[in-house]
């Protein structure tokens, strides 16, 4: 059942804090990324979320500290409670090679060259990095061909990010050696013969199930975007290790996904690292581009430059069960500004990826738990950041590529000022009245929940699109030939009106016994007339199943109303009438055998002292239900003038036709049915009886099946069902495997704009 949400509710709901079931693993950060963080997290998330954050500090003072340990047991975490989100950290190596002064050096102290913390958790993880740019429709593409976004994936394990390496000193030879489990002979290679001085070597490695893992992920992220994919790598020259990339990759593509690809209309194609290079600057985008992870790491950059800015890009790191995510700011930690930040200088660092590494994160959280209001409250964060930036209000960097290196002070806000520029736009957000959309729950299935986005459109086939008008779906049209006729039996409508009006039926001969004094009799069941009304029953039943599933402001709700009462009042009304006539007209007429005889209009009419007199004598004998036989009761005073009215009215046009000139017509001693209205006391309860069962748990859930009309020839259907939960539709059943946070299928949201280029808010995308 669905709840209306009041005006008065939704203040509250914006008010109020949103409730996070299970936790969240953080991961601090270094330099202004860290500053930024703490900013984010003090404005735009612990205001408005009841929130239990794991924290681990990976700052590099207690990485070092902790012998790098903290950067393992986050990782754990992440595998525990399935959701990390992490600030950017530096990278010791790289920091001592960038740092030319000592003194910086010697602040940190540091006890060992310790390893990249992104490659510790992601070869901890074994997942794949989905990197998807943010669009902004005022900030400038350099490359202005991609008109499309470009999904890049990036292998997140082994290769040169856990390779070993060493310098050579002096002349001699390098072996790569391969001792097997077991008593097999080991396998001996000589890479090099080094003389002279020596040299550097590398020894770097990937397993058969990582590349597996990194090759289904893609294809689904492929095929959930309904965007063709490929494979870059220099298997020319790596014939071997690069080669057991595209071996992999094909073999899963023809063995899982080829049928699939084909009917979606999108394909897989392996390409050499240049050439792919070279394709994607010359493409318009929209497809998913799997790299190695040194490709991955280098492509990405290159795609978030074109795309506008390295702080416009998300970053979700995947794993292989689809249940466990990273979400992260796809940049490094800004030392540049941190240092004029040390200096008490003024900033202006681009938050937006950390922002969406905040809100990707928690809408993973929010689609485990099925929390609604924990993802609706990601989407307009999401938004929020958007929507300021196309407003004018942004950060230096998007403001160079706006207005050129002549901007000025008042064309951009400082690092504060944007975060607070934003925080004032999601407060505005959560304050507007909630409207209502859809939530994907695996390919085929989508629920509702409450969001306040103006409107939703059709980016592409697979995406799903809703008006945001409550309860209406006006870019969806039922299927025109049901694939079953069983189907009907599934509407809530159709059984709410069938049971109110079963248990009305079911119910009138006991009621014949209880409220009437009459025998009991089992036909009365399959009979008109009694107690309850079955027609008011039903019709209200309908109506009130309607005003559930549509919302009380849907216009087929109004028409049911309407013809609820029409139907209800020629039960009291008319239909008692006839009844009331066809009980007179049963004791006048002769009791004889069909047809047996003739007779004239004249033997209608009784023979005694005068029909309008007999008329009403036996029109008075009508039974009166729940009253005394005392005549003071105002109820049947009225009743018994209608009743002597209609009897008047009957008698003289009975009179009138017997002076008329004989006529021989068939007679029939079949009596006429003269159960066939209700009072208004029996109308009244049928109406609740139809109420009260349409709103009972059995017909609380409705279940309609609608056929989506995206652009071009192919079409979704899709299950919507409802469900209530102190207001607010609750999702109470997820799909097995949840895909990443990154917008590829399941209950999945994220900005975008539609057609004219106006904010939209949330999306999802499914099959």
């Amino acid at each position: 059942m669905i709840a209306v949400i009041t005006p008065r509710q939704q203040v509250k709901m914006a008010l109020d804090k949103i409730k996070v079931t299970n936790p969240i693993v953080e991961m601090d950060g270094d330099e202004m990324t860290r500053v930024i963080w703490k900013s984010i997290k003090d404005k735009l998330i612990l205001p408005f979320l009841d929130l239990d954050i794991k924290y681990f500090d990976l700052g590099l003072p207690n990485r070092d500290a902790t012998d790098d340990r903290v950067t393992v047991e986050s990782a754990e975490a992440t595998l525990k409670y399935n959701v990390a989100i992490k600030c950017a950290t530096i990278t010791p190596g790289s920091l001592l090679c960038c740092l030319v002064d000592e003194g910086r050096v010697k602040e940190f102290n540091l006890k060992n060259m310790w390893k990249s913390p992104n490659g510790t958790i992601r070869n901890i993880l074994n997942g794949t990095v989905f990197r998807e740019p943010i669009i902004c429709k005022n900030i400038p593409r350099l490359v202005s061909g991609w008109t499309k976004p470009i999904c890049i994936g990036r292998h997140a394990f082994g290769d040169q990010y856990r390779a070993t390496d060493t310098v050579i000193q002096g002349p001699g030879k390098l072996k790569l050696v391969f001792v097997p489990d077991g008593h097999n002979e080991k396998t001996e290679f000589e890479v090099y013969k080094f003389k002279g001085a020596g040299g550097v070597a590398l020894s770097m490695y990937n397993t058969d199930e990582s590349i597996q893992a990194f090759a289904e992920a893609s294809m689904n992220t492929a095929y959930l975007k309904k965007w063709p994919l490929y494979l870059s790598t220099k298997n020319t020259i790596l014939k071997k290790y690069d080669g057991r990339f595209k071996d992999i990759f094909q073999e899963v593509y023809e063995t899982q996904w080829k049928s699939k690809f084909e009917a979606a209309g999108i394909w897989y194609e392996h390409r050499l690292i240049d050439d792919m290079v070279a394709y994607a600057l010359k493409s318009e985008g929209g497809y998913v581009w799997a790299c190695k992870n040194y490709d991955g790491d280098v492509q990405s950059d290159f795609l978030a430059q074109g795309f506008g800015s390295l702080g416009l890009m998300t970053s979700v790191l995947v794993c292989p069960d689809g249940k466990t995510i990273e979400a992260e700011a796809a940049h490094g930690t800004v030392t540049r500004h941190f240092r004029v930040h040390e200096r008490g200088g003024e900033t202006s660092t681009n938050s937006i990826a950390s922002i969406f590494a905040w809100s990707r994160g928690l809408a993973h959280r929010a689609k485990l738990d099925g929390n609604v209001k924990l993802l609706d409250f990601t989407a307009k964060l999401e938004a929020s950041c958007i929507g300021a930036v196309e407003s004018g209000k942004m950060t230096k960097d998007l403001a160079l590529l706006i207005h050129g290196p002549r901007v000025s002070r008042s064309q951009f806000l400082n690092t504060e000022e944007f975060i607070n520029a934003v925080a004032e736009e999601l407060r505005a957000r959560l304050s507007v009245k909630a409207k209502l959309l859809i939530m994907i729950e695996g390919p085929l299935t989508i629920k509702r929940c409450w969001s306040s986005a103006p409107n939703l459109t059709n980016p592409n086939p697979s995406t799903l699109f809703l008006h945001s008008k409550p309860y209406s779906f006006p870019r969806f049209r039922k299927p025109r030939k049901p694939a079953k006729l069983t189907c009907i039996l599934k509407l809530g409508v159709v059984i709410a009106a069938g049971v109110s009006a079963a248990i009305g039926q079911l119910s009138k001969p006991y009621t014949r016994v209880l409220l009437y004094g009459k025998d009991f009799d089992f036909k009365t069941t399959f009979q008109a007339g009694g107690f309850p009304s079955t027609h008011s029953s039903s019709v209200v039943a309908a109506a009130t199943s309607l005003a559930l599933e549509r919302g009380f402001s849907d216009s087929i709700f109004g028409l049911a109303v309407v013809y609820a009462c029409l139907v209800m009042y020629d039960a009291q009304g008319v239909r008692r009438e006839v009844g009331n006539h066809a009980k007179a007209l049963n004791k006048m007429l002769p009791k004889t055998e069909v047809n047996s005889m003739v007779c004239s209009r004249d033997d209608l009419i009784d023979s005694q002292e005068g029909p309008e007199e007999n008329l009403e004598a036996l029109l008075s004998k009508e039974e009166r239900p729940f009253l005394s036989n005392s005549t003071n009761s105002p109820v049947l005073l009225e009743t018994e003038n209608k009743t002597r009215q209609s009897s008047q009215r009957l008698a003289f046009s009975s009179l009138k036709a017997s002076e008329e000139a004989t006529e021989k017509i068939p007679c029939s001693s079949a009596p006429l049915k003269e159960s066939i209205g209700h009072t208004e006391f029996e109308v009244i309860a049928g109406a609740l009886l139809g109420f009260f069962v349409s709103v009972a748990p059995p017909g609380s859930t409705t279940a309609t099946t609608y056929e989506s009309v995206p652009r071009g020839e192919n079409k979704t259907r899709v299950k919507v069902d409802s469900e209530e939960d102190q207001g607010m539709i609750q999702i109470d059943k997820l799909q097995d495997k949840v895909p990443d946070a990154a917008g590829n299928g399941g209950p999945v949201f994220g900005a975008g704009r539609d057609e004219n280029k106006k904010d939209l808010g949330v999306t999802g995308t499914g099959e």
